[in-house]
Order: C-alpha cells, then sequence, then structure tokens
C-alpha cells in the first residue's frame, strides 16, 4: 500500500496474546494480512524466496537456484533473523498441508 502513513500503521489492528501463543496457519495468514498492509519489505522477500529454496530437495538440487539463494544471501538486509522467520513460516505450512499465497 504505497503512501500508507505512520498514524495508519499504528492503527493497525496487532496480533493478540493467543495468537502469538499459538504457532498455527491461521497466526500465519493473520501476520500475511498485517505483512501485505505495510510497505513493501524486499528483505524480508528476499529471506522467504532463501528460505523456499533451503526447503525444497528439488531446489537446493539445480545450481542456478544455490547460487541464486548464495547471491541473495550476501545481502546485508537478509539477516539470520528473517531467514528464521521464513522457514518458521513455511514448516507452518508444510505441517499444515498447504501452502500460503504472498503477494
Amino acid at each position: 500500500m504505497p503512501g500508507i502513513t505512520a498514524a495508519e500503521l499504528a492503527e493497525l489492528p496487532r496480533l493478540t496474546r493467543e495468537q502469538i501463543a499459538a504457532p498455527t496457519v491461521e497466526r500465519g495468514e493473520r501476520i500475511r494480512e498485517l505483512y501485505l498492509a505495510r510497505p513493501a519489505n524486499y528483505d524480508y522477500h528476499k529471506a522467504f524466496v532463501v528460505a523456499r529454496i533451503l526447503s525444497s530437495e528439488r531446489l537446493r538440487t539445480r545450481a542456478k537456484w544455490v547460487r541464486f539463494a548464495q547471491e541473495l544471501i550476501q545481502d546485508p538486509g537478509v539477516s539470520n533473523r528473517l531467514l528464521d522467520q521464513a522457514m518458521k513460516l513455511i514448516r507452518l505450512e508444510q505441517k499444515a498441508g498447504r501452502r500460503l499465497r504472498w503477494q
């Protein structure tokens, strides 16, 4: 959402304590809603791509995808914390047997 102000961001609904304590697909969907309501965070997108590559046996065997992941990891904005968050979300998706759509 280009043009969103800090005041509008402050008014977005936050996760409840129950949602924070229970890692579920619903929580992932809620995080996605909050995430999409904010300005684009390209570092998170890069971390999510790397996590997708790391979590897929098929992609890990393809040299071009491994090189791509290595290039993305070199970006200073792609931190271990972002990679960890993306990997956890992917594990939740796999456990639930579905894949969330990120735009």
